[in-house]
């Protein structure tokens, strides 16, 4: 990774660039000045990368109304993070300049990697362990559905290829035990009868346009979720302490200058709480994270008429 910035001198935006791969990733708390509102400046892709990143949580308003990422925002490329952090279009080769001062085209803008490397492919991402449609769906799926083992088959799959991790308790408010990269959370609230009760299903990672004819995955991250603070909170403050908090009171740009008692109305305490994780890192063109959500999701339909209490959606 190498350390680069915005041109702007008197307040520049600093990100790192991997020059392999020819990805930018913008670090948490960047301000970007990008208008989710705008629905008429190109490229388009930009903006709806935005407004997906807004209703996952990973941007949000900070303390001084900052449009602001919660989480590092990776694997971006060096256009999409220029429209981001500008709000306008324009090449990001000639955008972004090297500041590591040891480096030797310090001050030179990263377009300097692209005709140094022109031409040469990407890094492969590794193969996934299975077919898209046996890894997921098997072969009786709606049969599954009806007969309440389809996500039970499903945990199985991921604990066979080794993409599947539980958070519980505690550890759900330390980001170090989530796993990294795309995928899927699943919460559970463990009754008092012994049953768990599924009370959210989301995703981290979003298959974007990139507006070159391909794709690219935007900076969803499953460790990025314990940021969230709508429609959902896993709360490390105040009168709910150590709680997973859902059932929002107010809408997503006010309830966190609300007094900490009135912000939700459902307190669960973390003990009783544990997170099943999908992960999809590396292999989400061919299995989106929104597809694995959306199979849950149904199932959860499926079998009870509705969704998750958590879920407003599907």
């Amino acid at each position: 990774m190498i350390n680069i910035c915005s041109p702007d001198q008197n307040d520049p935006v600093r990100a790192q660039f991997d020059e392999v791969n020819n990805k930018i990733n913008l670090p948490q708390t960047t301000v970007l000045k990008i208008n989710p509102e705008d629905y008429t400046k190109h490229p388009q892709c930009n903006f709806n990368m935005a407004r997906a990143m807004i209703a996952d949580g990973d941007l949000a308003l900070d303390a001084h109304g900052h449009l602001a990422a919660q989480v590092e925002l990776v694997g971006l490329s060096p256009s999409a993070a220029r429209v981001l952090v500008t709000g306008m279009p324009g090449s990001g080769w000639d955008y972004w300049r090297i500041e590591a001062e040891n480096h030797p085209h310090h001050g030179n803008t990263i377009n300097a990697f692209r005709n140094g490397q022109q031409g040469q492919p990407n890094v492969e991402p590794p193969e996934p362990a299975a077919e898209p449609a046996e890894f997921v769906l098997g072969n009786h799926l709606l049969s599954d559905f009806e007969q309440g083992t389809f996500y039970n088959n499903l945990k199985k799959r991921f604990e066979d290829l080794h993409r599947f991790r539980e958070v519980a308790g505690l550890n759900t408010l330390d980001r170090d035990s989530w796993p990294k990269g795309a995928g899927v959370y699943v919460v559970w609230q463990r009754m008092e009868n012994g049953a768990d009760m599924m009370l959210y299903v989301g995703l981290a990672g979003r298959l974007v346009n990139d507006g070159e004819g391909g794709i690219n995955v935007n900076a969803g991250c499953l460790a990025g979720r314990l940021a969230r603070w709508h429609p959902y909170c896993f709360q490390a403050q105040d009168i709910y302490q150590n709680h997973f908090e859902y059932g929002p009171q107010f809408s997503v740009g006010a309830i966190r200058i609300q007094p900490f008692g009135q912000r939700y109305r459902h307190h669960v305490p973390l003990d009783h709480i544990k997170v099943d994780c999908f992960l999809l890192s590396e292999i989400e063109a061919r299995v989106s994270p929104a597809l694995i959500e959306s199979l849950i999701l149904q199932n959860h339909v499926t079998l009870s008429g509705s969704l998750p209490p958590a879920n407003n959606q599907l």
